[in-house]
């Protein structure tokens, strides 16, 4: 009886196993084309991935912290909108503080073109924050700084 209970136990944990294996979630990455194709508007001055699941999916997201040519809020983020846009990345949504875009080459990909404030500010936690110090202290100008995220949206 105590071998036929250690047969059932380990056959339920295979069992399992398999399961989670076949069910288990499947990362969704940035195009490393897209991303070499937005990150070449500017010198990159930092970068961090971040990572959530939803659905089945992992969804990764890229952020990087350009350099631009321009100088303070408005004048670089119309220089990164101008400058993707040259590339053919649409505008689908913008504010004061960011754009998002859309590519017809990447349509499974969603770009967001960021000036950082204290308000509204997508690296957010202790390690997306050391990122930003670091870019900080390392740029030659930071009020030429943009922050890009730029994920998959094909959950």
């Amino acid at each position: 009886m105590a071998l036929l209970l250690v047969v059932l136990g380990l056959l339920y944990a295979l069992i399992g196993s398999a399961i989670g294996w076949f069910w288990a979630a499947k990362p969704l990455e940035v195009d490393n084309g897209a991303l070499q194709e937005v990150t070449a508007i500017g010198t990159v001055v930092a970068r961090a991935e971040g990572r959530y699941t939803e659905s089945d999916s992992v969804v990764v997201t890229e952020f990087v912290v350009l350099a631009l040519q321009a100088r303070g809020p408005n004048e670089v983020l119309t220089a990164a909108a101008a400058s993707l846009q040259s590339k053919s990345w649409k505008v689908t949504e913008q504010t004061s503080m960011w754009v998002q875009f859309r590519s017809q080459r990447w349509p499974n990909h969603l770009l967001t073109v960021e000036v950082p404030d204290n308000a509204s500010f997508s690296l957010q936690g202790e390690a997306y924050e050391n990122v930003w110090r670091e870019a900080i202290s390392t740029a030659q100008d930071p009020a030429a700084l943009v922050i890009l995220s730029l994920k998959r949206t094909d959950v």
